[in-house]
Formats: C-alpha cells, sequence, structure tokens
C-alpha cells in the first residue's frame, strides 16, 4: 500500500484529488493499529481494490508542460483553500494576461493532507489557509523573475476572513497561524468564495481519476473576468470565531493581600508605564475625545495637551489618595492643590508620598538628570512638586533603578584557597599528569626579509614541575596535534592532561577520542587513554602550575634573544636551551651552608646521573656489580624522593591570600541576575548573566557560576569576575514599600553582608556615651 502511494510521483500535486483517497485509506489503517503481517479489513480492502481499478481504467490525464505563455506580458496568481473532515487541500492557479487580455488560466501547484484528528472545521479551514500561505510562498521565490502583478486568495469560511482581519486577539492556535499567514501573504488580498466554486473542494474529499475535469485543471471560469467574480459579503464575527478569543478580564480594582492596601487602576497606569509615556497617551486619547466633539486635529502633541495630560493625572491622585498635610494647600484655577509656602511666587504641586504619581514623577526625573544623584534629582522634581519626605523617596527609586544598580555593583569575593588536587601532591611517573598552554606570538626571520608569527606549546608535568616546549608557526588544532604527537613520542601518554578552555584544546579533546581507532597512533598511545580536563573560563589561576612557568619561559627567552630577529631555526635552538635551563632551575629555597645537590625538574626525571655511581672493587663479577649499582641507583632515587617530600612539598603548604572577606553566596540563588566583569571599562556594555547551577569545588566551597546570557549560551565565570545586582530574577523587586527605605535612613542595605558606609561617630557622642555608662555603673553599686 505504502509503495502503490508513493510510486506516483507528482511534485506539483496535480493529481491531489486522486491521491487524497489512498492517504484517507492508509489512515484508516493505521487508525485499526495493525501489525506488517496482518491483513486488513475487508471493508478497507474493498476501497483500496476500487482505488486500484479506477487507476487502472482512467483515461490518459494531460497536462500542459508550458504554463507560461510566450505572448504573456503579466500574470496573476489565484490560491483557493478548503477543508473537509478528512482532508485539507489549497491549489494554486495562474492566469496569463497579454496588454489587458486574459489569454489562458491553468493549475500551477497543489498540495493536500489529512486533516489532523479531533480538530473542528474552523480550525481546520485555517490550517488550510496555512497550507495554501506556505505553497504560495514557495512558489513565488521560484517565479521571483516573471512578472507577477496580483495574488488573489479565495476560501470559502467567513470565520477565517475575520480571524486574518483582527490579528493578536484569538487563542494560541489561531494567533499563531494568522500571524504567519499575514508574514507569507502580505502583499496578497483574501477574498471569499462559495464552497460549490472552490476547486480545492475536490482534493478535501477525493474524485476518481476519470472524474478530473476541467474545473480542475483550469479553475473557475471567472478567474479571468473580473466582472463576473463572487460578490464579497460583509465581514463579520460569528459565533466560531468568539469562541477562539482570548478571554481576558479587565481587573480595575485589585487587592494587594500582602500590604493590606487597595489598588486602584490609576495606580496600576501609573506602575505599568513611564511616566512621559502615559502622559502621552492620555494626550492622544483626549486629542480623540475632542476631535469626536469638534473639529478634527492632526499632527504632533503641542506643550499644551502634555501640560492637559499631566493635570488630570494630579487631580485623579489628589481625590483619590489621603490629603492630610500640614502644609498650607491651596486649589489653583484647574482645580490642583498647590502649597502656598514662605516663598512668593514658589507655588509647586502637591503630590501626596505614599501615591503612584509621587514615584512614577521621581523616576522620570531621575531618567531626565540622566541617573542623577539623590540631590540634582531632588532639585529636579521641586522645580514643579512638592513630595513630603521626599529624600528616603529617591534614595528608593535609586537603589531599585536598574541602570544604577549596574555602576554600584560589586565584585564578588574571592573564597578561601582550597587545597591543591591530589595529583600536584603525588610523586608519579613524569609527565604522568601533564598542563599545557600557549605563550607568543613571537617574531621571526622568514623569506623576503619579512617577519613571521610564532608561538610556543608548553607542557609541563605537574609534581616533577619539568617542563618540554615546541614552537609552532600558529595556534590551529592541526599545528597543536603534531606538537602533541611529539610529546607522546618522547615523554609518554599522559593519564591526565589540563588546560584552559581555549578553542584550540577543545577541538583537540575531540580529536583525542579518536586516537583509539587509529592504528598508527594507537602504537605510541600504549593503550592509554588521555583523560583531558579543563578549567573555567577567565580563570587563568585555575592552572596556576602551567601559567606561571609561562612567565619564567617568556622571561628567559626575552633576556636571552633580547632584541635580535632570528629564523624559525634559530629560534627553536635557542627555546631548546631555555628548555634546559628551565629544567635545571632549583625548586625549593637555597640556603647558604646547603651540601646536598639541589633539587631540579631534571634530578627528578632523569635520577641521579652516572658520575655519582662509585666503583667497589675490580674482583667483582659483571652480575653482582650491576646489582649492586641498581642497588646504589634505587637508594639515590629514593633519596630524591624523600627530600622532594620533605622540602619542595612542605613548601607547597604555604598558603597566600587566605584572608577574604564575606561572600554574597547566602544572597545568590538559582536564577539571581549577575553582571559578568568584562575587559572595558564601561560597566553600562558589561552582560548580565542568570545564575543556571552554582560551581562546586571538591571541598564543597561555591567557585563560580555558571550563567544564561542574553543570547542564549551557558557561560561559566568565576566569583572574582561576577558582580551582584541584587536583583531577583524569581521575585519582583518593586515590590518593597516606602516605608522600608524611609526607615533605613541613609544606608540602604545591598546585601546579606554588604552595606554602603555610614557616617562616622561624632566624638561628643561617644563622649556622652562613656559618661551615661559611668552614670548606670554608679547607680548599680548604690543599689
Amino acid at each position: 500500500m505504502i509503495s502503490a502511494i508513493n510510486s506516483i510521483y507528482d511534485v506539483l500535486g496535480w493529481s491531489s484529488p486522486v491521491t487524497i483517497i489512498a492517504k484517507l485509506i492508509f489512515s484508516e489503517v493505521c487508525q485499526h493499529k495493525l501489525h506488517w503481517d496482518e491483513e486488513v479489513p475487508n471493508d478497507i480492502q474493498r476501497k483500496w481494490e476500487a482505488w486500484v481499478t479506477s487507476l487502472q481504467k482512467a483515461p490518459t490525464l494531460t497536462v500542459p508542460r508550458c504554463v507560461f505563455k510566450l505572448n504573456g506580458t503579466h500574470f496573476e496568481i489565484h490560491g483557493f483553500a478548503d477543508a473537509s473532515k478528512v482532508g485539507v487541500c489549497a491549489a494554486l492557479y495562474l492566469v496569463t494576461y497579454q496588454d489587458s487580455t486574459p489569454v489562458d488560466q491553468n493549475l500551477l501547484a497543489a498540495k493536500s493532507r489529512v486533516a489532523p484528528k479531533e480538530t473542528s472545521i474552523p480550525r481546520l479551514e485555517l490550517v488550510a489557509a496555512h497550507t495554501l500561505a506556505k505553497l504560495q510562498s514557495n512558489v513565488s521565490k521560484a517565479l521571483v523573475s516573471f512578472p507577477i502583478t496580483a495574488y488573489h486568495n479565495w476560501v470559502d469560511s467567513i470565520t477565517v476572513l475575520c480571524w486574518l482581519a483582527n490579528r493578536g486577539e484569538w487563542t494560541t492556535f489561531v494567533r499563531n497561524r494568522v500571524k504567519e499567514i499575514g508574514e507569507l501573504t502580505e502583499s496578497a488580498v483574501w477574498r471569499f468564495v462559495p464552497t460549490t466554486e472552490n476547486p480545492s473542494d475536490l482534493g478535501t474529499r477525493g474524485v476518481a481519476p476519470d472524474k478530473l475535469k476541467t474545473f480542475w485543471l483550469k479553475g473557475p471560469s471567472w478567474l479571468s473576468n473580473e466582472s463576473d467574480r463572487p460578490e464579497q459579503p460583509v465581514i463579520l464575527e460569528t459565533n466560531d470565531a468568539k469562541s477562539e478569543r482570548n478571554k481576558k478580564e479587565a481587573m480595575l480594582l485589585t487587592e494587594d493581600k500582602a500590604q493590606g492596601t487597595i489598588k486602584t487602576w490609576s495606580e496600576y497606569l501609573l506602575n505599568k508605564f513611564p511616566y512621559w509615556k502615559l502622559l502621552r497617551i492620555t494626550a492622544y486619547m483626549k486629542r480623540f475625545i475632542n476631535s469626536c466633539r469638534k473639529v478634527h486635529r492632526d499632527g504632533p502633541l503641542t506643550k499644551s495637551e502634555v501640560v492637559g495630560a499631566e493635570e488630570i493625572w494630579v487631580r485623579i491622585t489628589q481625590e483619590t489618595s489621603d490629603m492630610t498635610s500640614t502644609l498650607r494647600l491651596a486649589k489653583d484655577e484647574v482645580g490642583i492643590l498647590r502649597c502656598n509656602e514662605r516663598i512668593q511666587g514658589y507655588t509647586p504641586i502637591f503630590i501626596p508620598r505614599k501615591s503612584a504619581l509621587a514615584r512614577s514623577n521621581i523616576e522620570h526625573c531621575h531618567l531626565q538628570t540622566l541617573h542623577g544623584g539623590v540631590a540634582i534629582t531632588m532639585n529636579k522634581v521641586r522645580q514643579k512638586y512638592w513630595i513630603p519626605k521626599l529624600r528616603a523617596l529617591v534614595k528608593s527609586v535609586r537603589h531599585k533603578c536598574n541602570h544604577c544598580k549596574k555602576y554600584r555593583a560589586k565584585v564578588l569575593s574571592a573564597p578561601p584557597t582550597s587545597a591543591l588536587p591530589r595529583f600536584r601532591t603525588e610523586f608519579t611517573e613524569p609527565f604522568n599528569v601533564t598542563g599545557v598552554d600557549f605563550a607568543g606570538p613571537l617574531l621571526y626571520k622568514s623569506g623576503n626579509n619579512g617577519t613571521s608569527k610564532a608561538y610556543i606549546t608548553l607542557f609541563t608535568c605537574a609534581s616533577t614541575r619539568a617542563v618540554h616546549l615546541k614552537l609552532c608557526k600558529d595556534m590551529t588544532v592541526m599545528e597543536f596535534k603534531r606538537g602533541l604527537k611529539e610529546f607522546v613520542v618522547r615523554r609518554g601518554a599522559p593519564e591526565l592532561m589540563v588546560s584552559n578552555n581555549a578553542k584550540t584544546f577543545q577541538a583537540a579533546k575531540k580529536w583525542l577520542s579518536t586516537l583509539r581507532k587509529d592504528e598508527d597512533l594507537f602504537n605510541f598511545l600504549s593503550a592509554k587513554e588521555i583523560e583531558w580536563k579543563f578549567n573555567m573560563s577567565r580563570a587563568p589561576w585555575w592552572g596556576g602550575f602551567f601559567e606561571r612557568l609561562i612567565g619564567i619561559t617568556k622571561s628567559t627567552l626575552s633576556k636571552a634573544i633580547g632584541r635580535a630577529l632570528l629564523t624559525f631555526e634559530e629560534l627553536e635552538e635557542v627555546l631548546l636551551d631555555v628548555e634546559s635551563v628551565l629544567n635545571n632551575r632549583p625548586l625549593c629555597y637555597l640556603g647558604e651552608e646547603f651540601e646536598m645537590p639541589v633539587i631540579t625538574p631534571n634530578l627528578l626525571f632523569r635520577g641521579q646521573p652516572a658520575r655519582f655511581l662509585e666503583e667497589n672493587g675490580e674482583n667483582m663479577s659483571e652480575g653482582e656489580e650491576m646489582t649492586r649499582r641498581l642497588r646504589y641507583l634505587k637508594k639515590c632515587r629514593d633519596n630524591v624522593r624523600k627530600r622532594w617530600l620533605d622540602e619542595y612539598l612542605r613548601a607547597l603548604q604555604e598558603r597566600f591570600n587566605t584572608h577574604s572577606t564575606p561572600t554574597h553566596e547566602a544572597t545568590i540563588t538559582k536564577g539571581s541576575l549577575l553582571l559578568l566583569k568584562d575587559t572595558t571599562k564601561n560597566k553600562a556594555n558589561w552582560k548580565i548573566g542568570r545564575v543556571v547551577n552554582p560551581i562546586v569545588g571538591k571541598d564543597g566551597v561555591t567557585r563560580g557560576y555558571k550563567l544564561l546570557t542574553g543570547n542564549g549560551y551557558v557561560v561559566e565565570r568565576p566569583l572574582q569576575l561576577l558582580c551582584d545586582l541584587e536583583i531577583s530574577g524569581t521575585s519582583d523587586d518593586s515590590g518593597s514599600s516606602v516605608e522600608d527605605a524611609e526607615h533605613s535612613g541613609d544606608i540602604i542595605q545591598t546585601g546579606a553582608n554588604q552595606c554602603r558606609p555610614q557616617r562616622p561617630e561624632r566624638e561628643a557622642r561617644r563622649t556622652a556615651a562613656n559618661r551615661l555608662v559611668g552614670v548606670v555603673a554608679n547607680e548599680n553599686e548604690e543599689d
């Protein structure tokens, strides 16, 4: 059955009314959930045999291969869409015009499909329109070089036309499809057509091949005659359209049970919209009302209209707020209460302290002063308004301003220093745990008296601190692979490699996972798998044991070369000498009276030199002599390892910067917003990330966080590169009351363990406090 359906090659869908029957039969088979070897029911089998017989007896269907006539000057495309309970179909017809006279019309493309289950007819009609929109979009892209002058789409559903005429007011199913239809058919005109004159109706229920008439292949006859086209009814909202409308309840009065206050519609609007935007909306609404009563007025808003809108909101606030005040208030000519104080001519508008208008106006003045301080914002507000206890309210607004928080944000304090990892404190085989990093660039002399850049790949052993240097011509993955192969051949394959998060190393890790499948590389890897560990991004101190050697290598190389410009081969030779010098450096402190050989990476890596072994006699046999020499050599190596444990490892126990201030860990939770510190000095350009998960070290201390940035990427950052914005991602920061800021005085808490520094205590107060303590102590003694 499947092979028979797929054997009909019909890319343009000209046989859609015929193939839809087979698709419907196969859909019935799928509903019975039969296995591959089971026979289908008899009724379905009879339907299938009848369809196959109709194909065999059908006459040859002839369609023109050339649709675009050579004498056509311009073209129109008419689309039809229809749906039934079982199928959905869309068809496109091309009408050819020679000058202004239609000369031909043909079926251009069609598409039919089985209707989704448990979907209402109005929604299926919308699905059909959506199918038509996608088909028309694909065809128009293919015909971009042809002069298509108009697109006309026809449906037989008033409900669909109603949905398309009013976007954004419907349920999610309808709204998403209406939006996409509008984007795909922006230049098309949607019209109504009766079902009897809709050719796509044939593709929704199916017809036999011998009944495919001119109606399907040519379309309605009135496509070429505009005067005969169907009359368009008035599009009114049907009951089916109303059933898909979003059910929104307008709440003009809400109760905040947490604070026990009543929020009116005016407070809702003042909290929802910015102050200046709300004034403009009000001014336009007032202009519309005046235009309905008087003469219509166009153009931008005038100053008088904005002032009138502001007066409306002031009167609404003064009428709905508690006007208890010790100030002398009097109404002006427009009914607004003003303050009459001691300064003559200065009568600011009175705004209640606890009103939403007061906070909205302060936020507006704060933005106008370019996020200025308390004094600047207060001065801007009092030029026109009088708000009691303004300073505390301005501080509260500034404290909640997200833009200002970015500039007040402080870097999180570093966590306490953790213990060294186990691979740093265990004496293992050299380069068993290896750190790798790049250094450079270095300039070298190339052909034609030019210069090129070279880079150093540094491999260092985590325990013996030995280094292996490789000069590379670039930092690409292929160049690093060659250096890694050389390192593995000369030093052996390490069990663990540690590096930073450079893209070069991340790509190399993927390459290492395929080494075991490569027969050529399998031999020199000695059947060992290399584990690769990446340190946290932007945290170079996590790889201190190889980052420090990068600095020593650069310093030694710069002193050795100076200002000389060497060739690549000469630079490689100098780098070998630098490697030898670094591997002979002392690992411990050298005293003035220290007689034993100093511990160096070469001593740990190669063992005791042969010249320290003594000859014990000439009569000794060769086997006995070798046995004693091996025992002595083992004893020397054991002494070196013991000194490594006693001197070098004890020196690593010293810690620096262990004292740190308390962190913000208690206030940072999943969903908190943090500022990502960047190399730029302007904090406005720093990115903001939402905390996804903390990064916890083996000691249980939080070392960093995984954050979701605005572009959708998850990044890792240490605590030293994060700033606390004091904005919670899970709760509304604006819910705190004004009284909280007032009771806090001049100091506003910014975290669990951080606050702004308080004003120093006066000497007179300290003296009075000491005297009071003395008086209380004397009274207690007398009692």
